[in-house]
């Protein structure tokens, strides 16, 4: 497959993406809380407001008692990849066609085993990665970072092909990515002001205040998420040679 440079500055990528956003703001909203609170809010409140698979430890070392939930964790074993294929193909969706389809975020049910081999490989090369050093990890990150649109785009590839497409798509194109990324730190430093005078007002110590604050937090910070998220699809577009180049983007 063809190696596309991204050589767009991540102020233009932005822009692109508010471009597609505009008028939609709100209704791409809702889509990406659907996908937060599967995703996230599912499993934290496992985590904090039940006992249903919890374990506790106590740490001599720290001094404190650590609760370990079974049940998030074998809940987000089971449904990341599920989750994360459908978040992208509603974004991808709503990119090329200008359609908000909230519902493309259970889609990746349709291909639940595929969707969870391709979370395991790819979280597990990342780890094998890690080992070397932390920068190797996140290197690798970036490198598998498009396999999910990959399956999106084409649901009939495998996992290993999509993996392998994503690793030659990036060669060149990692840092750009990953300065897109750091590129939205100052935002979601915005979004978590509130939540953090709330936070030291309120001081919650009880498991259902601290889940409520929680969801707060990921409410607060769903148009960061919504923005990174378009953002991150205009440069697939881009990177994987669907978005035409025209003179005002070189």
């Amino acid at each position: 497959m063809d190696n596309y440079l991204v050589t767009e500055p991540c102020s233009t990528i932005r822009k692109l993406a508010r471009e597609r956003l505009k008028g939609n703001w709100i209704p791409v909203y809702f889509g990406v809380i659907l996908y937060a609170a599967l995703f996230a809010m599912v499993p934290q409140f496992f985590a904090t407001c039940t006992n249903i698979g919890v374990v506790e430890q106590y740490y001599e070392e720290l001094g404190t008692t650590l609760r370990y939930s079974t049940v998030s964790s074998f809940y987000q074993f089971f449904f990341t990849g599920v989750f994360t294929f459908g978040i992208t193909a509603f974004i991808l969706t709503f990119v090329r066609l200008r359609k908000v389809r909230p519902e493309l975020v259970l889609s990746g049910f349709e291909l639940y085993f595929k969707c969870l081999l391709l979370s395991i490989v790819t979280t597990g090369l990342i780890i094998l990665w890690a080992f070397l050093l932390v920068i190797p990890g996140i290197v690798a990150a970036y490198r598998y970072s498009q396999a999910y649109y990959i399956l999106a785009d084409d649901p009939t590839k495998g996992v290993m092909q999509c993996i392998q497409e994503s690793k030659e798509m990036m060669r060149g194109n990692k840092m750009k990515r990953f300065l897109l990324d750091i590129s939205f730190i100052g935002w979601y430093f915005l979004a978590s002001i509130p939540v953090a005078i709330l936070l030291a007002v309120l001081k919650p110590t009880l498991p259902a205040p601290v889940f409520i604050l929680y969801c707060v937090s990921i409410l607060v910070e769903g148009i960061v998420v919504e923005y990174m998220l378009t953002s991150g699809c205009v440069f697939y577009e881009l990177v994987s040679g669907h978005l035409v180049r025209s003179p005002a983007l070189s």
